[in-house]
């Protein structure tokens, strides 16, 4: 199922795994800041407001710290699509977290 939210960052958790946002937002191309306490393994999804799977893309194993990623809109419609990074420890598959926001893309 698709995530939801409330568009804004999410506040530090006691954990250490953060959603930073995304920037710049509205845009065709964003891009997706989030903050890891432990290497992880991490997967992005991203659905329209339909909840249809519109990409996923392993990123694979992160380091601890401040990361990012690029969502890339070029090819889909205008509009309010949710994304969210699934947060695994990357030894055993167990999962950590799930941080999840929104982007507006424009054509």
């Amino acid at each position: 199922s698709p995530p939801t939210d409330s568009g804004e960052p999410q506040d530090a958790t006691l954990d250490g795994y953060v959603l930073l946002g995304s920037y710049p937002n509205p845009s065709r191309q964003s891009n997706i800041r989030f903050s890891l306490a432990k290497p992880s393994q991490v997967t992005l999804e991203v659905f329209d407001v339909a909840g249809k799977l519109v990409t996923r893309q392993a990123l694979g194993v992160q380091q601890a710290g401040i990361r990012e990623v690029g969502l890339d809109g070029r090819g889909w419609g205008s509009g309010m699509y949710l994304y969210r990074l699934s947060v695994t420890d990357p030894q055993t598959g167990a999962p950590r977290t799930t941080l999840s926001g929104r982007a507006i893309v424009l054509r």
